[in-house]
């Protein structure tokens, strides 16, 4: 991701590559995206694309972007390999997959990279320590 000034309307949707490449969170905040690419690249393949928000199809047809709604809870996003596309309302966004290929899926925007490794903590290398082998984990276990 390129250090610029945001544009009106973007999100920030970070991509990981453990296996194929999927949509991981969605932020209003690009530094909040950037801490979590960070956290995540020790695990994998990791990618941040800001891309513009569209609010419906006619937005996309137009070419007009606009600033997500405050107290949007999730969005629905197109990407490419490790490139997102858009984000915004399914039916713009499922324009924009028409027009460019890929996929779509619905994620959650998130306020922080800590609120991430909060609710997902596997998924950010914070694993459960214990001082027991693993022997003795297998024997607990069974």
């Amino acid at each position: 991701m390129n250090q610029r000034d945001r544009e009106p309307g973007e999100l920030f949707v970070v991509l990981d590559g453990f296996g194929d490449w999927t949509p991981f969170a969605v932020f209003r905040d690009g530094s909040e995206a950037i801490k979590l690419r960070d956290m995540l690249a020790a695990d994998a393949d990791v990618a941040v694309s800001a891309v513009p928000y569209y609010e419906s199809k006619q937005a996309v047809d137009n070419d007009e972007p606009s600033a997500p709604p405050a107290g949007l809870d999730e969005v629905t996003v197109a990407w490419s390999g490790d490139e997102a596309l858009a984000a915004g309302e399914e039916w713009g966004v499922r324009e924009i997959q028409c027009e460019r290929g890929g996929l779509r899926t619905t994620k959650r925007i998130r306020a922080s990279a800590e609120q991430v490794a909060k609710d997902r903590p596997s998924a950010v290398g914070q694993f459960i320590d214990s001082e027991l082998s693993s022997d003795d984990l297998l024997n607990t276990i069974r």
